[in-house]
């Protein structure tokens, strides 16, 4: 809109140097009309952060309990796409497959999450942790067989890169841009989900480099103090 241009023009007029995690991002900050192009990507994904803990308690059980097990981060917000996963496990052709769902976040053990895995018909098939902490989240991405990422709309999501780098194969909408490896759906449609997740049941990972901003980042901070050394030295 005319107003997010203005705004994103006044927070990027005081800004020495500005990077996008995407390239729908960069595009979008270069048509607010920002001066300093092009703007340069660096996914905000550290991969040497990726460090594997223990699955959550009960997570054996859930794991012998169905064939093939999706993990997935879920959250109150729609946005998260819940019921659209719910949906999708009670596609009969998914439930022939005895896939079941592994599901960790916020509220995910709560009242309205139970009830919309009931109104779905699937609460058989849910076995839900909670939010966890961030090791063992990765450990329960880790032993899962895939991991769904069923947004309706997103940014660069760090939880589909730490799957990728896992070796876990990733099935996520078109919501967003998608690092390269991930197994696209048509955002909203919980049928294009389900024929996505039986596609990937069985599929080789895709073998995907993992990027670090790290390094992007470190050398950006140095290029920054040596511009304000060398102007500070100048008025000196």
């Amino acid at each position: 809109s005319r107003l997010g241009r203005a705004v994103a023009r006044a927070a990027l007029r005081g800004m020495t140097a500005t990077i996008a995690v995407s390239a729908p991002i960069a595009r979008a900050l270069e048509g607010a009309g920002r001066l300093r192009a092009p703007v340069p990507v660096v996914p905000a994904f550290l991969s040497s952060q990726v460090q594997v803990g223990q699955p959550p308690p009960g997570f054996d059980a859930a794991r012998s309990r169905w064939p093939v097990l999706v993990a997935m981060a879920g959250h109150p917000s729609p946005v998260y796409g819940l019921e659209l996963m719910l949906a999708a496990l009670g596609d009969p052709e998914v439930k022939a497959r005895g896939i079941g769902l592994a599901l960790f976040g916020p509220e995910t053990e709560g009242a309205a999450a139970t009830a919309a895995a009931q109104a779905a018909g699937v609460s058989d098939r849910v076995a839900a942790f909670g939010e966890l902490p961030h090791d063992q989240a990765l450990a329960l991405v880790k032993a899962s067989n895939l991991f769904v990422r069923p947004t309706s709309a997103d940014g660069d999501s760090i939880s589909v890169r730490e799957a990728l780098a896992l070796g876990v194969p990733v099935v996520a909408s078109d919501a967003a841009a998608r690092p390269p490896g991930t197994r696209l759906f048509r955002a909203g449609d919980s049928r294009a989900l389900a024929t996505a997740l039986l596609a990937a049941v069985g599929a080789t990972p895709p073998a995907v480099p993992a990027p670090d901003a790290g390094r992007a980042l470190m050398a950006l901070y140095e290029s920054l103090t040596e511009e304000g050394r060398g102007a500070y030295v100048a008025r000196g």
